[in-house]
């Protein structure tokens, strides 16, 4: 609706500017404004039989949260951080927490070093999780990957848990799905902006078109890529395409195409090779990211998509005996956030949590 009154306006405009002044152009407006009301009236109705689930509709699975508890993986501190005041072991860049609340959820920072029984026991107090980007080793025999499939595989053991896997996220979730170290390769799309290539027929009919705008307005948005490796169209078709729906597809700067976004053909897991977070909240002066409101619809997206399935996550028992202090004492909120914009020669983020490594947000196993 918000992109028909978009057209609708600019469409008034141009009427007004071409018959103003005349009795015809009068009549022209009059005629105009009764076209938009009957077509604002059939787009409400079509709106309607859509069902999308940001409306209400008895086809929606019940409501279980209206609190939830999103996890955020952390990454190792690299030695350019040395400088910040209070630098750890590890760090959330704060873009994913603004993220998460952007959904009306609770950011929960999840150690990549925790104990196999520690992570199990924080999964189960957990509605969702993002899988942010970053700067790591993603070999399949380090505890960064191996943690990484203990998610992803919780993910799909409960069906209807979310992941949101972003850049580095996207790649570290394709290596552990394919089991291999050689899906990823390399491209020139560091500090790019760019307009991705979305399949029509894959986008109408998934899931995340249900936050997204309508394909004419989507295709027209602007990302961020930062990266120098990806997953190839062709390697993903021979490795992914079983597991993953293909829904846009990007080209770096020497022409070579790579995967954007995906998503689970069975599951919740959802997959983003550009950042959406970014075009929100963060302003690295020297990257080249969109901030015009209408790309802001690929952060809300993201954000809507998340918290959507995250409230109607099936209840774990870890979960629903979860008290609202204990549910506190887990929240990203207890370590401060550090403004790291003036260290613009060590980091490109605005903000950002540190943690000591294997620190756990979940202390109680009961």
């Amino acid at each position: 609706i918000f992109w028909r009154i978009v057209r609708m306006r600019r469409e008034r405009r141009i009427v007004r500017s071409g018959v103003m002044g005349t009795t015809s152009g009068l009549l022209a407006i009059a005629i105009a404004i009764v076209l938009t009301a009957s077509t604002a009236s059939a787009a409400r109705q079509a709106s309607a039989h859509a069902s999308r689930p940001w409306r209400f509709s008895s086809a929606d699975p019940p409501l279980n949260y209206s609190r939830p508890l999103i996890g955020i993986y952390t990454q190792d501190s690299p030695s350019s951080y040395d400088g910040i005041p209070g630098k750890n072991d590890e760090y959330i860049a704060a873009s994913y927490a603004k993220l998460v609340e952007a959904a009306g959820a609770r950011p929960v920072p999840v150690s990549y070093n925790l104990e196999r029984e520690d992570l199990m026991v924080t999964l189960d107090r957990l509605d969702g999780f993002v899988f942010p980007g970053g700067g790591m080793d993603l070999s399949l025999n380090r505890t960064f990957a191996m943690n990484a499939e203990t998610i992803v595989n919780y993910a799909q053991y409960r069906s209807d848990f979310p992941v949101v896997a972003i850049c580095l996220g996207f790649q570290l979730v394709s290596t552990v799905v394919s089991r291999s170290n050689e899906i990823l390769s390399g491209f020139d799309s560091e500090n790019l902006l760019e307009l991705p290539s979305w399949d029509y027929q894959a986008y109408v009919n998934s899931k995340l078109s249900q936050f997204y705008p309508e394909y004419s307005d989507l295709k027209q948005l602007h990302v961020f890529e930062n990266h120098h490796s990806g997953v190839a169209v062709d390697v993903f078709e021979q490795r992914l395409s079983g597991f993953f729906d293909l829904l846009a597809t990007g080209v770096d700067r020497g022409g070579k195409e790579y995967v954007a976004a995906v998503e689970s053909k069975d599951y919740k897991i959802f997959g983003f090779q550009f950042h959406p977070e970014k075009t929100t909240y963060e302003w690295a002066p020297n990257e080249v990211i969109p901030h015009d409101y209408y790309d802001l619809e690929i952060t809300r997206g993201v954000s809507a998509v998340l918290a959507y399935y995250a409230r109607r996550a099936e209840a774990t028992e870890g979960r629903r005996g979860l008290s609202e202090e204990e549910a506190n004492s887990m929240l990203i909120y207890n370590v401060p956030a550090v403004f790291t914009a003036p260290y613009s020669d060590q980091t490109s983020f605005e903000q950002l949590y540190f943690f000591p490594k294997g620190y756990k947000a979940v202390t109680s196993k009961a």
